[in-house]
């Protein structure tokens, strides 16, 4: 075997050694993981109750099938943008008619999403809302003006 390729190897087998060490030694979380991407990063700063934490679970389970018929409407309609630009001959007629469904796409999004914020604001204290919506305002900073 090729001695790069065998470094490789050792290294890999290292990494994962300890990431699956620090993985089993890590300490229970003192409330449970949220998966939410920046909302969940946001929510675990603010000291939630237990029916404030599952409150929010309920409304954001009951927008999972909304939030993932956008995002797969909005990659269907963005590969198509893509296909039909790249064509050949792509058609000015049809390329702008998709850009403007992917640009509608992404409004409505936008708009699930501040429905989503909204919501999840309106079951916290005043400090917690303060402080949520600053970790918001961050991420949003960070990711350049952008969702």
């Amino acid at each position: 075997m090729n001695p790069r390729i065998r470094l490789v190897h050792l290294i890999a087998s290292a990494l994962l050694a300890a990431a699956t060490a620090r993985a089993q030694s890590a300490p229970a979380p003192s409330t449970p993981p949220m998966h939410l991407g920046g909302f969940g990063r946001c929510l675990s700063q603010l000291n939630l109750s237990q029916s404030q934490q599952d409150a929010i679970q309920q409304f954001l389970a009951a927008e999972k099938p909304t939030l993932e018929t956008l995002h797969g409407q909005i990659k269907a309609d963005a590969q198509t943008l893509k296909a039909d630009s790249t064509a050949t001959t792509p058609s000015a007629a049809t390329v702008g008619a998709d850009y403007l469904k992917v640009s509608a796409d992404r409004q409505a999004f936008a708009a699930e999403r501040q429905k989503i914020l909204d919501t999840i604001s309106s079951q916290l204290n005043q400090s917690q809302s303060a402080t949520f919506q600053a970790c918001m305002a961050s991420r949003l900073h960070a990711r350049g003006g952008s969702w």
